[in-house]
């Protein structure tokens, strides 16, 4: 009689423990802080969920962009919580660039201008608002610092900083 009355209470306390354990997931890439992720797989990265085209109209508080599929894609510069989206290159209409907004796809996050990128580097990725280097060695996720007409400025996640010039 012991036994049948053990037996059910130990089936419930391992339920109960089993139940308590929690399976903590590990963080994606998107989710780690900006200068976390260093050399990586490309095809390990998240789905970048930005688009590529060419810029329109820019006014004080709006950027525009017809992307490559015909959209035309308007978006504020400055979110609700006052965060400012951030713009890598000059803001020149009929320029290419990579366009990263918000996840409702209203708010600017970042725009880099691809025309003038391409005028320091060949052989890249953007993703999710990082620039994927490919070096002969291997991959380099790098943050960039700054770029217009005349340097293009990076760094990687061990602090390192590059700085192309123009010839």
């Amino acid at each position: 009689m012991l036994k049948t009355r053990i037996f059910p209470l130990i089936a419930l306390v391992s339920i109960f423990l089993l139940g308590a354990c929690e399976h903590k997931a590990t963080p994606a890439v998107e989710d780690l802080p900006a200068d976390t992720a260093d050399t990586v797989a490309l095809d390990t990265l998240p789905a970048d969920r930005a688009f590529y085209g060419q810029a329109g109209d820019f006014g004080m508080s709006t950027f525009v962009l017809i992307s490559d599929h015909g959209d035309t894609v308007e978006v504020t510069r400055t979110a609700d919580d006052g965060t400012e989206g951030i713009i890598y290159g000059d803001a020149q209409p009929g320029d290419r660039y990579y366009l990263l907004t918000t996840p409702d796809s209203q708010t600017l996050v970042t725009a880099i201008n691809l025309t003038l990128l391409n005028r320091y580097l060949s052989d890249y990725n953007i993703v999710n608002g990082r620039l994927v280097l490919r070096p002969e060695s291997g991959s380099d996720t790098v943050t960039i610092d700054d770029l217009d007409e005349e340097q293009l400025i990076y760094h990687d996640a061990r602090g390192k900083r590059t700085v192309q010039v123009l010839d």
